[in-house]
Protein backbone atom coordinates (compact mmCIF):
# COMPACT_ATOMS: atom_id res chain seq x y z
CA UNK A 1 0.00 0.00 0.00
CA UNK A 2 1.53 3.59 -0.93
CA UNK A 3 2.03 6.11 1.79
CA UNK A 4 2.01 9.24 0.84
CA UNK A 5 4.94 10.03 3.82
CA UNK A 6 7.27 7.57 2.33
CA UNK A 7 9.48 9.92 0.71
CA UNK A 8 11.46 6.66 -0.91
CA UNK A 9 8.25 5.46 -2.83
CA UNK A 10 8.29 6.09 -6.60
CA UNK A 11 4.10 7.58 -6.49
CA UNK A 12 5.47 9.34 -3.08
CA UNK A 13 4.19 13.30 -3.10
CA UNK A 14 7.23 15.11 -1.97
CA UNK A 15 6.73 17.69 0.11
CA UNK A 16 8.14 20.09 2.08
CA UNK A 17 10.29 22.88 0.70
CA UNK A 18 10.63 23.41 -2.41
CA UNK A 19 6.97 22.06 -2.76
CA UNK A 20 3.85 23.79 -2.55
CA UNK A 21 -0.15 23.37 -2.53
CA UNK A 22 -2.42 25.31 -2.82
CA UNK A 23 -5.99 24.47 -2.13
CA UNK A 24 -9.13 25.25 -4.45
CA UNK A 25 -12.63 24.68 -4.66
CA UNK A 26 -14.68 23.16 -7.95
CA UNK A 27 -15.52 26.21 -10.05
CA UNK A 28 -14.83 28.15 -12.31
CA UNK A 29 -12.11 30.55 -11.63
CA UNK A 30 -10.48 27.08 -10.62
CA UNK A 31 -11.14 25.94 -14.04
CA UNK A 32 -9.74 28.89 -15.66
CA UNK A 33 -6.87 28.44 -13.83
CA UNK A 34 -5.82 24.68 -14.98
CA UNK A 35 -7.13 25.89 -18.57
CA UNK A 36 -4.84 29.26 -18.64
CA UNK A 37 -2.34 28.11 -16.69
CA UNK A 38 -2.21 31.17 -13.88
CA UNK A 39 -3.14 31.46 -9.92
CA UNK A 40 -5.79 33.15 -8.77
CA UNK A 41 -5.44 35.63 -6.39
CA UNK A 42 -8.23 37.36 -4.31
CA UNK A 43 -8.68 40.64 -2.96
CA UNK A 44 -8.41 41.09 0.38
CA UNK A 45 -12.36 42.12 0.55
CA UNK A 46 -12.91 38.46 -0.71
CA UNK A 47 -10.77 36.61 2.11
CA UNK A 48 -13.02 34.41 4.33
CA UNK A 49 -11.75 36.32 7.39
CA UNK A 50 -12.61 40.67 7.24
CA UNK A 51 -9.16 41.03 9.68
CA UNK A 52 -6.67 39.40 6.78
CA UNK A 53 -4.82 41.92 5.45
CA UNK A 54 -7.26 44.78 6.87
CA UNK A 55 -5.30 48.59 6.70
CA UNK A 56 -7.26 49.47 9.30
CA UNK A 57 -4.66 47.91 11.39
CA UNK A 58 -1.93 50.35 9.78
CA UNK A 59 -1.38 53.76 11.08
CA UNK A 60 1.37 55.69 9.07
CA UNK A 61 4.28 56.95 11.56
CA UNK A 62 3.44 59.96 13.55
CA UNK A 63 7.21 60.11 14.67
CA UNK A 64 8.51 63.56 13.76
CA UNK A 65 11.56 62.22 12.35
CA UNK A 66 10.00 59.77 9.93
CA UNK A 67 7.40 62.40 9.02
CA UNK A 68 10.26 64.77 7.49
CA UNK A 69 11.99 61.77 5.78
CA UNK A 70 8.91 61.49 3.94
CA UNK A 71 8.41 64.82 2.93
CA UNK A 72 12.08 65.32 2.06
CA UNK A 73 11.88 62.26 -0.09
CA UNK A 74 8.75 63.09 -1.36
CA UNK A 75 9.80 66.91 -2.33
CA UNK A 76 13.56 65.46 -3.81
CA UNK A 77 11.63 63.75 -6.80
CA UNK A 78 9.12 66.20 -7.59
CA UNK A 79 10.75 67.42 -11.21
CA UNK A 80 8.37 69.56 -12.36
CA UNK A 81 9.40 73.07 -11.34
CA UNK A 82 5.61 74.51 -11.07
CA UNK A 83 4.34 71.62 -9.08
CA UNK A 84 8.24 71.79 -6.71
CA UNK A 85 7.01 75.15 -6.09
CA UNK A 86 3.14 74.58 -5.21
CA UNK A 87 4.53 71.34 -2.91
CA UNK A 88 6.81 74.00 -1.07
CA UNK A 89 4.67 76.58 -0.86
CA UNK A 90 1.58 74.76 0.22
CA UNK A 91 2.31 71.42 1.90
CA UNK A 92 4.14 70.71 5.00
CA UNK A 93 4.68 67.51 7.04
CA UNK A 94 1.00 68.08 8.82
CA UNK A 95 -0.60 68.08 5.72
CA UNK A 96 1.73 65.23 4.11
CA UNK A 97 0.61 63.06 6.82
CA UNK A 98 -2.97 63.37 6.36
CA UNK A 99 -2.72 62.79 2.66
CA UNK A 100 -0.73 60.10 3.02
CA UNK A 101 -2.56 58.29 5.42
CA UNK A 102 -5.18 58.12 2.91
CA UNK A 103 -3.63 56.36 0.68
CA UNK A 104 -2.81 52.91 2.90
CA UNK A 105 -6.10 51.53 2.37
CA UNK A 106 -5.98 51.59 -1.27
CA UNK A 107 -2.15 50.78 -1.27
CA UNK A 108 -3.00 47.44 0.61
CA UNK A 109 -6.17 46.37 -1.38
CA UNK A 110 -3.42 46.81 -4.57
CA UNK A 111 -2.35 43.34 -3.18
CA UNK A 112 -3.68 40.01 -4.61
CA UNK A 113 -3.49 37.27 -2.17
CA UNK A 114 -3.01 33.46 -2.82
CA UNK A 115 -2.94 30.61 -0.19
CA UNK A 116 -0.19 27.79 0.07
CA UNK A 117 0.49 25.22 2.33
CA UNK A 118 3.73 22.90 2.32
CA UNK A 119 1.74 19.72 3.31
CA UNK A 120 -1.47 18.17 1.72
CA UNK A 121 -2.66 16.32 4.62
CA UNK A 122 -4.79 18.88 6.09
CA UNK A 123 -8.02 18.33 6.55
CA UNK A 124 -9.05 21.65 7.88
CA UNK A 125 -7.37 23.02 4.46
CA UNK A 126 -9.22 20.13 2.58
CA UNK A 127 -12.55 21.32 4.48
CA UNK A 128 -12.33 25.16 4.16
CA UNK A 129 -10.23 25.94 0.61
CA UNK A 130 -11.47 22.84 -1.45
CA UNK A 131 -15.49 23.38 -0.34
CA UNK A 132 -15.68 20.24 1.81
CA UNK A 133 -13.51 17.74 -0.22
CA UNK A 134 -14.75 18.68 -3.40
CA UNK A 135 -11.73 20.80 -5.25
CA UNK A 136 -8.94 19.91 -6.30
CA UNK A 137 -4.69 20.24 -4.70
CA UNK A 138 -2.49 21.95 -6.90
CA UNK A 139 0.86 20.98 -6.50
CA UNK A 140 3.92 23.65 -7.34
CA UNK A 141 7.64 23.29 -7.71
CA UNK A 142 8.39 26.52 -6.22
CA UNK A 143 11.86 26.58 -7.57
CA UNK A 144 10.86 26.24 -11.22
CA UNK A 145 9.69 30.14 -10.62
CA UNK A 146 11.79 31.80 -7.58
CA UNK A 147 10.58 35.17 -8.74
CA UNK A 148 7.11 34.38 -8.99
CA UNK A 149 7.21 32.78 -5.54
CA UNK A 150 10.05 34.81 -3.65
CA UNK A 151 6.87 36.24 -1.09
CA UNK A 152 5.70 32.92 -0.26
CA UNK A 153 6.28 33.43 3.82
CA UNK A 154 4.81 31.20 6.78
CA UNK A 155 1.28 32.37 7.82
CA UNK A 156 1.24 33.64 11.66
CA UNK A 157 -1.86 32.44 13.86
CA UNK A 158 -2.32 35.08 16.19
CA UNK A 159 -5.31 35.45 19.02
CA UNK A 160 -5.57 38.86 17.88
CA UNK A 161 -4.23 41.49 14.93
CA UNK A 162 -2.73 44.27 16.02
CA UNK A 163 -2.39 48.01 15.21
CA UNK A 164 0.98 48.94 13.78
CA UNK A 165 2.93 52.05 12.53
CA UNK A 166 3.93 52.14 9.23
CA UNK A 167 7.37 53.72 8.05
CA UNK A 168 6.87 54.12 4.90
CA UNK A 169 10.35 55.52 4.00
CA UNK A 170 12.52 53.93 7.12
CA UNK A 171 11.22 50.39 7.05
CA UNK A 172 9.29 50.29 3.73
CA UNK A 173 8.76 46.30 4.35
CA UNK A 174 7.53 46.37 7.64
CA UNK A 175 3.69 46.12 6.06
CA UNK A 176 4.70 43.04 4.47
CA UNK A 177 4.07 41.33 7.88
CA UNK A 178 0.03 42.41 7.66
CA UNK A 179 -0.53 39.77 4.76
CA UNK A 180 1.47 36.64 6.95
CA UNK A 181 -1.07 37.22 9.99
CA UNK A 182 -4.63 35.44 10.50
CA UNK A 183 -6.24 35.15 12.79
CA UNK A 184 -6.57 31.80 14.96
CA UNK A 185 -10.51 31.80 14.70
CA UNK A 186 -10.79 33.09 11.07
CA UNK A 187 -9.44 29.96 9.83
CA UNK A 188 -12.75 28.24 11.12
CA UNK A 189 -14.86 30.31 9.28
CA UNK A 190 -16.53 28.73 6.24
CA UNK A 191 -18.21 31.53 4.74
CA UNK A 192 -15.50 31.70 1.48
CA UNK A 193 -16.41 33.60 -1.60
CA UNK A 194 -13.06 32.83 -3.77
Amino acid sequence: MLNIFNQDHDLAIPMGIPHVFRFRPPNEKTISELKEHYIWFSDRNSLNDELDSNPEFVKLSTNPEEQKLLYDTIAEHILDPKVKAYFDKHMNTERLQEFASTKIKPFVSSFGIACFTMYTINEKLWDIYSENNKGVCLHFDSSNDPKFFHNILPMFYVSEIKEREYSAISQPNHIIDLFYKKTKNGLMKKNLDF
